[in-house]
């Protein structure tokens, strides 16, 4: 068996694995080739498997850099675009955020950890805040405000126009900024820039982000990694009426819903409107808790259990 450092070739020629090896396995720093020669995995490995700080790659670009623990990439770490921007440094499970960690925290942890500019869903008492590269809503219940396109404007002090006589900007009519009027003459003379109104919607300025805690997590497109989970082909452990949280999922992957009403407000912002007459829709849910976490698992009816989302909450117990 291979022992000491070397390198392992396929049949064809082509390194498959370099490194350190005890027994046959790597052991300590090494690194693993995919089939069409591109780097797989370099770091640290124990007993052959991925163990300490190291790097995965796809088609030959990282796609996470970070902790591994017997195999799996879990702990912290940096999740890449193929592109090599970072999308995301923080607590992850298999490579991907450990949505569930954010939970107690902040928006402005959150913020501080993705790349990606949230948008804002608004229902009632709730706000949440979408990262839709990776499928996940964070959801606070604390007071949030906003601040619409009238305020901003109202704020803005158009220029003074100091290069022509008050008999002549009397008699300027009122154009779009950046064409040009004819003047005494004939002569044409340029519109001075003309202030930009803002359009919707935006946070409120004055939010202090750190005061926005994480009540509640979504994941709209798959379970959210390292949560506790039902068991497999678990039956419907309760049903609910159907809420802001099926509104915001649907939404987020662009489906539509009845009993809502949904309003584009700002560039970041929408805003969902609940009917006042809507008839009760029981939708199933599949609970379970462990590690502190509780999570609720919709699925949508009448297809092979496709994910609708998952929920997920601290316990009362952990809270405490």
């Amino acid at each position: 068996m291979l022992s000491g450092s070397g390198k392992e070739y396929r049949p064809d020629g082509r390194l498959l694995r370099e490194g350190s090896f005890t027994d046959g396995l790597l052991d300590g720093q090494g690194t693993v080739y995919a089939a069409d020669g591109s780097i797989q995995y370099e770091g640290a490995f124990r007993r052959g498997v991925y163990h300490g700080q190291g790097v995965l790659f796809q088609n030959g670009a990282p796609i996470y850099s970070g902790a591994f623990r017997d195999g799996l990439a879990v702990g912290f770490g940096q999740v890449f675009h193929p592109s090599g921007q970072v999308l995301y440094t923080g607590q992850v499970y298999d490579a991907k955020p450990r949505a569930d960690a954010f939970l107690g925290l902040s928006i402005a942890e959150v913020e501080s950890a993705f790349s990606e500019h949230w948008q804002l869903y608004s229902c009632e008492e709730k706000t949440g805040f979408v990262y839709p590269t990776f499928g996940l809503i964070f959801v606070t219940d604390c007071p949030v405000t906003f601040r619409s396109a009238s305020a901003e404007a109202a704020d803005v002090v158009p220029p003074v126009q100091t290069d022509m006589a008050e008999s002549d900007s009397a008699a300027i009519p009122a154009v779009f900024p950046g064409t040009v009027i004819a003047q005494d003459g004939g002569k044409e003379r340029p519109m001075p820039p003309q202030p930009e109104t803002p359009e919707g919607e935006t946070l409120s300025p004055d939010t202090v982000h750190s005061d926005l805690v994480i009540c509640e997590v979504l994941s709209y497109r798959e379970p959210l990694p390292g949560t506790v989970q039902p068991p497999a082909n678990a039956g419907r452990t309760g049903t609910h009426a159907s809420g802001w949280r099926e509104w915001f999922s649907a939404c987020a992957r662009g489906e539509a819903l009845e009993g809502i009403q949904t309003e584009k407000t700002g560039t970041f912002v929408i805003r969902f409107r609940p009917q006042t007459m809507r008839p009760f829709v029981p939708v199933g849910e599949v609970t379970a808790e462990g590690g502190g976490i509780r999570t609720t698992t919709v699925y949508y009816e009448g297809k092979e259990q496709p994910l609708w989302y998952q929920s997920a909450v601290r316990t009362e117990a952990a809270q405490s």
